[in-house]
């Protein structure tokens, strides 16, 4: 899971499978770091984020469901660009490309990678949107907690597994001069499995 305030991976976990435990476990792991109540955790339309277990684990964390709508692919880009990230800088390059693909890596080799890359990618790898800083420095950086960012919430349609939340008449009667304050301490969230 990647705080889209400032990038930073705050919870993950690695399976054989991309499902709905997975996910929800993922999720049961950052409620005990971080209060999620009010948050909005996005995701695609993968089985795992619409299947009903991963749904009740959001409502019990007392998190809002946020969908990308099948043809609003960008909708997604913050979570897919980690994922090439980890895949071409942590395991393509250790292991190569097509090894990894052919599952030709131990999985211990590949968690031992994946459990050195995720502190270096938070606390040392510079990221050029948050002023060459890394994501741990830009939330040290930016320690009051909020930062105004748009987020069309018109977008939280109904979908496969999703409910409609808020519509922008809901937020702001003023809609298009205002914006809304997205936290670094989990206002809004990306949540994707990483497979290969």
């Amino acid at each position: 899971i990647v705080d889209l305030f400032n990038r930073e991976v705050v919870a993950w976990l690695i399976s054989q499978r991309p499902d709905a435990r997975l996910c929800s476990d993922t999720l049961l792991i950052l409620s005990k770091t971080h209060d999620l109540h009010g948050a909005i955790i996005h995701g695609d339309q993968g089985s795992g984020y619409i299947s009903w277990e991963y749904r009740d684990t959001i409502v019990q964390l007392g998190a809002v469901q946020s969908c990308t709508k099948t043809d609003r692919c960008w909708e997604n880009a913050n979570m897919e660009s980690f994922n090439g990230v980890l895949k071409t800088e942590c395991l393509y390059n250790r292991f190569g490309k097509s090894r990894f693909n052919s599952r030709r890596v131990r999985k211990t080799d590949v968690l031992d990678a994946v459990v050195n890359f995720i502190p270096y990618y938070n606390e040392i790898r510079l990221k050029e949107d948050l002023g060459w800083l890394s994501p741990v420095e830009y939330r040290q950086a930016n320690i009051k907690g909020t930062l105004p960012v748009p987020i069309g919430i018109d977008r939280l349609k109904k979908g496969a597994g999703c409910q409609q939340v808020l519509t922008k008449q809901d937020c702001y009667p003023d809609w298009e001069q205002r914006a809304i304050l997205v936290s670094p301490q989990l206002g809004a969230l990306g949540l994707e499995s990483v497979t290969s």
